[in-house]
């Protein structure tokens, strides 16, 4: 199975810098933006046997500017849920409400356990899960920057953060076994 990996597009300005998980954004974009129209091209030649999205608007909405109308949404693919206190905000806006201690910075659980309503191991076990309803060969997901890094987590084992993922961004897993 191949994987297309989207990132949705820029959410709305107010929330950029955010820790947006489960909050509910629209993205902001021109939909005749040559990034757009290239990308669009670019996705919409690839014949992709199935489509799968993220069940929040950030997502439907970036598949229907490219030109996708029929596709399924999955709840497994959607970003972590964060906690109340950072759900929306940036790193400086939580800072004022509720100073991260030292230690959330040791290392990638420490800060999810930290920011997150989920841990590390129930946001990859979610994601799995969404992966194990996947049909097809040629596949596009369009999801959150996350759930792009919980794959290549599973996959690749690649560390979380260690990888920049700009909006609209596309990466591709070849070959991709979907493990138990």
């Amino acid at each position: 199975m191949n994987v297309t990996l989207l990132r949705h597009a820029p959410v709305e300005k107010k929330f950029l810098n955010s820790f947006n998980g489960w909050i509910d954004i629209d993205i902001q974009i021109d939909k005749n933006s040559k990034k757009i129209i290239k990308l669009k091209e670019t996705l919409l030649k690839s014949n992709f046997d199935q489509v799968y999205s993220s069940d929040l608007k950030r997502c439907v909405n970036t598949l229907k500017i490219l030109g996708f109308f029929n596709f399924t949404k999955l709840f497994e693919f959607r970003e972590i849920a964060f906690r109340d206190f950072a759900e929306g905000r940036s790193f400086e806006e939580i800072e004022k409400i509720n100073p991260p201690p030292l230690e959330a910075f040791e290392n990638i659980e420490k800060w999810i356990n930290f920011i997150a309503k989920e841990s590390l191991n129930e946001f990859l076990d979610r994601v799995k899960r969404g992966i194990k309803k996947l049909r097809g060969e040629n596949i596009l997901i369009c999801t959150h920057k996350g759930v792009i890094e919980a794959f290549l987590k599973i996959y690749k084992d690649i560390e979380f953060f260690s990888e920049k993922i700009s909006y609209l961004e596309v990466i591709q897993i070849n070959n991709l076994l979907i493990r138990d």
